[in-house]
């Protein structure tokens, strides 16, 4: 019981990129908690880092992007960016992860609940 220490990471801080995050977990028995979203911020595949460090993985936080396209990228609710959310899905499924999953939506212009009723209705749409 109690707590278990996890690591976070986000794109523009000390440790974002695959090898970075990677390197973190060879030398370091610590947990991992990836935020997808910041994941694919930093041109990661959160698909491939969540199943090479399934056994690692103790919390997720399931976010989207969408990709800049000439111009910033954004965090957008789940469903209207560029995450393979059926792909990450599909890997816990197989993994048989029974931890929690939060859905997450950072620096979002438009109101909280709409964002919160789509990424909901699409999570509903893939019948898991």
């Amino acid at each position: 019981c109690g707590l278990t220490a996890c690591y976070h990471p986000h794109h523009g801080t000390l440790v974002s990129t695959h090898a970075e995050i990677a390197r973190v977990l060879q030398f370091s028995p610590i947990a991992l908690c990836p935020d997808t979203g910041h994941i694919l911020e930093a041109r990661g595949d959160p698909v491939q880092l969540i199943r090479e460090y399934q056994h690692r993985i103790r919390y997720i936080h399931l976010k989207d992007y969408r990709l800049p396209n000439g111009g910033p990228g954004e965090f957008v609710p789940l469903g209207q960016g560029d995450l393979d959310v059926p792909g990450i899905l599909g890997v816990l499924h197989a993994a048989a992860y029974d931890g929690w999953i939060t859905a997450e939506l950072d620096s979002y212009a438009g109101p909280p609940k709409e964002a919160a009723e789509t990424a909901m209705h699409y999570l509903s749409s893939l019948g898991r």
